[in-house]
């Protein structure tokens, strides 16, 4: 199987290019005369997906010199998204790594990598150290996931490395699995092969997967690839993808932020103890706000308070009976102190997103 950005001409590409970008669902980066197109956070989040939008996943192109030079895999999806089905009962199993995708390519007498939707992100450059390029042939795209420790996302790996997951030669044509065994790369690793009785039997098996493992990529005979996650593996990625002010909020009026925290690995502590102490530290100023009003009312009757209730500042003054009562603990009540604090637009005075965090983040968005 051929590339789709190889079977239009490069007039057709880059005009259905220009178009997705200005209609905002794909974006561009440049480097001299390279050009990267990526689809964008509205692409993903309103399903814009068209031949154009679908191979700006890392798609480069020379400018200049009006060819296609890299050609990543076209954006694929989870098997039932958006009603999604098997074009077929024809398919290799291959493991979905929890990584980030490399995508190294020959161009101007140099080696190049880059990610899906940068040039020189910190992942494109580490993948040049851990990168067989004494071994690999100029003019195919070589696409392998950077994998291990300086690059945790959910999965635990024990080393960084890169593990070989396709290549496109620069016609197009997609290598098959023999062709990449054949490659002598100096043992670097290509992604495992699994083999499944059915469709049916793997979905079935993806969803019992431990959290060490991510799932499967399922390539059909057509081309098409479609991805399989695991149960437990969807279930903390979203937790950590979706770690934010908001959510702590959430999980600490609920009174289940201990439990979220013990979910999350510890890479994402920091950045859920910022949240928490930041948002605990207004919600004690409130509170002793309201304990200060409450001891210069102390000695008052219930109607005298109440005459005088227009008198004290907010947001005291919602909160004193329930104070004189001794109900600040009560549900409630706690409710209505934790709706003081909740984030506005999911955004928290002094707290700035880990690295882990925002990776995760773009992760998410495939």
């Amino acid at each position: 199987m051929r590339h789709p950005a190889h079977l239009m001409d490069y007039d057709t590409l880059l005009g259905g290019l220009n178009a997705a970008i200005a209609d905002g669902v794909v974006y561009e980066r440049r480097d001299g005369d390279l050009s990267l197109f990526c689809y964008t956070t509205r692409a993903v989040y309103d399903e814009v997906w068209n031949q154009f939008t679908s191979v700006a996943r890392g798609l480069v192109l020379d400018r200049a010199a009006r060819r296609i030079v890299a050609t990543p895999f076209p954006k694929f999806h989870n098997l039932g998204e958006g009603g999604r089905t098997a074009p077929s009962d024809d398919f290799e199993a291959f493991e979905k790594l929890d990584g980030s995708l490399i995508i190294a390519f020959h161009h101007n007498d140099n080696w190049r990598t880059a990610t899906k939707g940068e040039f020189n992100s910190d992942q494109a450059k580490a993948a040049l150290s851990k990168l067989p390029f004494g071994r690999m042939a100029p003019g195919p795209t070589y696409l392998s996931e950077l994998i291990g420790p300086s690059n945790k996302i959910v999965v635990r790996y024990p080393e960084d490395e890169c593990r070989l997951l396709g290549v496109y030669a620069d016609d197009g044509r997609e290598w098959t699995r023999r062709e990449m065994e054949a490659l002598d790369l100096g043992g670097m690793p290509l992604a495992r092969v699994f083999a499944c009785a059915s469709l049916a039997a793997l979905v079935a098996h993806t969803a019992t997967l431990p959290v060490g493992e991510e799932g499967y990529v399922l390539r059909f005979a057509d081309g098409t690839r479609l991805k399989l996650k695991g149960n437990e593996y969807r279930r903390l990625h979203a937790l950590i993808s979706n770690l934010s002010p908001l959510t702590v909020w959430d999980a600490m009026q609920a009174g289940s932020d201990l439990a979220m925290r013990r979910d999350l690995p510890e890479e994402f502590w920091d950045d859920f103890d910022q949240i928490r102490t930041l948002l605990q530290r207004q919600l004690d100023s409130i509170v002793a706000e309201i304990d200060a009003e409450a001891t210069k009312w102390s000695a008052a009757t219930d109607k005298e308070v109440g005459l005088a209730l227009k008198t004290i500042p907010e947001p005291a003054r919602s909160f004193l009976f329930a104070h004189r009562k001794g109900q600040m603990a009560d549900t409630r009540t706690r409710q209505a102190l934790y709706r003081l604090i909740r984030p506005t637009g999911n955004v928290l005075d002094g707290y700035v997103a880990s690295y882990a965090v925002r990776r995760a983040a773009e992760e998410m968005e495939g």
